[in-house]
Order: structure tokens, then C-alpha cells, then sequence
């Protein structure tokens, strides 16, 4: 049966994603594939980029069969930037093809039991390809930031992918969320909020927290712009970015930002 979504249908992820695959394409033309990537440590950029292509080429696999497919790991012809940004062209315009072909609805296998369908992998891929974005532009500005093409509803989107599929996922790993009182997370620029609350032996439960709502509930508070909000979830971010509030026991909630959340 295909999953259940609360993500905003106003969001085009296809377009989302091929706006950031282009991105990555002219990123990558013009960056030193030996570079450290210091959100992905041990990683140089060719190795993020090898990575990401792979991770298009695995989705497409899926998306044409609608069935699991195996990994992917497929190399460029060298290491010069300009090939390696062609490569993953090729990798990033075989799934947009996938993407626009399949439509939305229909069933399709995917790694998180709640979302069997296709939105899930048009959903998946853009942010995907916006999270090591961020990575490939901290390789060479210093510091991850999403490009502008991620706007906040998506980004929002993104936090909240993190939490209803990724959180899951871990528990499901044996990497249960450090998670010991009820938190709220807040996207302060679009309004978005979700409480967080600990479940004994399952993945925190998650609800949407209505903007005039009083959350009694709430023991401890994250607050961020979505784009931080979002690279905060995936560890991009420390905690002590400027962008960030932080209410409530700190220790407990930094116990929750540094635990395991995605993979």
C-alpha cells in the first residue's frame, strides 16, 4: 500500500532535485577532487561525488523495477574535476529521466516501511543531493551552507524527513535517538514545529505542533532557521552555530543532536 506523506504538496521535489543536481554539476567542474570534505571525515570531494552519482544510479535502479535493488559502485575515468562532473551528470540525469517518468502514487520499494511509494525517492534524492550540496560547498567556502535553490519550505521538509524516516531507520539499526524527555523542534522562519517525545524499546513519536498550540509538553526547545534546522539534524551544524536556540537542559538535548539520527 503506498506510505503516507505529511510533507507540504506544494513542494516539487523533481524540480527540487534537478535544480540541485545542476548545482553540484558546476560545484564540482570547478573544485580540487583531492579536498577534505569536513563534514564527511575521511572523505576527499571525489569521494562524496563517486558517492552521490552512485546513490542517483541506485535510486533509478529502484525507481525502474519499483523493486530493492543492490548498491551501486561505479567510478569515473579519472580523477580530474571536469570528467568527475560529467560523470555525475550522466549519474544525475539517468534518475531525473526515472523521476519525471514514474508517477508520484504508485508503489515502489523503498528502505522505510511508512513510505512505499514514489514520492518517497522524488522526495529521498532532493534531499539527498541538497544535503552534500552543503558538503561540496564546505569543502570550498569553510563552511556547509544550503544553495538558495533549497527554500525554506523545502528545508523544513528536510528536518522533517529526518525525523518521520531516519529516526526510524536507526531504532530499526540498534541506534536508538538519545532522546529522554519531550523535545520541540521549531523551523523559525516557516513556522514549522514537531514534538518530540520518547517511546520505551521504539523511535520517537512525532507531531506536528499547530503554531498557536501550547506544547505543556515540551521539556526542552530547538529553534533554527529550516536550512540550519536541517543541517543541524544531519550533523552539519554544531549546536553552537549563532543560528541556533537552545531551551531547556542542555546536556540532554545536545545528548539528542550528537546521537545517532541518520544513516
Amino acid at each position: 500500500m503506498p506510505g503516507h506523506h505529511s510533507a507540504p504538496s506544494s513542494i516539487d521535489y523533481v524540480s527540487a532535485y534537478a535544480a540541485g543536481a545542476a548545482d553540484v554539476v558546476s560545484t564540482v567542474a570547478g573544485s580540487d577532487m583531492g579536498a577534505s570534505v569536513p563534514t564527511c571525515p575521511g572523505w576527499s570531494t571525489y569521494d562524496l561525488v563517486m558517492h552521490l552519482g552512485n546513490v542517483h544510479a541506485w535510486a533509478a535502479s529502484i525507481l525502474e523495477t519499483r523493486a530493492e535493488a543492490p548498491r551501486q559502485n561505479d567510478e569515473p575515468d579519472s580523477h580530474r574535476s571536469k570528467v568527475v562532473a560529467r560523470w555525475y551528470e550522466g549519474k544525475a540525469e539517468d534518475l531525473l529521466a526515472v523521476l519525471r517518468e514514474a508517477p508520484a502514487d504508485e508503489e515502489c520499494w523503498s528502505f522505510s516501511r511508512a513510505h512505499r511509494d514514489v514520492r518517497f525517492w522524488q522526495r529521498r534524492q532532493a534531499h539527498e543531493v541538497a544535503v552534500h550540496l552543503a558538503d561540496l560547498r564546505g569543502a570550498r567556502e569553510g563552511s556547509p551552507t544550503l544553495p538558495g535553490s533549497v527554500t525554506p519550505e523545502l528545508a523544513a521538509d528536510g528536518a522533517l524527513e529526518v525525523l518521520e524516516v531516519f529516526l526510524p531507520r536507526m531504532h530499526g539499526r540498534g541506534k536508538p535517538a538519545e532522546l529522554s524527555a519531550p523535545l520541540l523542534l521549531h523551523a523559525s522562519d516557516t513556522g514549522d514545529s514537531w514534538l518530540l517525545t520518547p517511546v520505551a524499546d521504539a523511535a520517537p513519536q512525532v507531531r506536528p505542533v499547530g503554531a498557536d498550540e501550547d506544547v505543556a509538553d515540551a521539556t526542552d526547545l530547538v529553534a533554527a532557521p529550516a536550512a540550519q534546522l536541517m543541517l543541524l539534524l544531519w550533523h552539519r551544524l554544531p549546536a553552537t552555530d549563532d543560528t541556533v536556540t537552545l531551551d531547556g537542559d542542555r546536556d540532554r538535548i545536545l545528548a539528542f543532536l550528537q546521537g545517532p539520527l541518520t544513516s
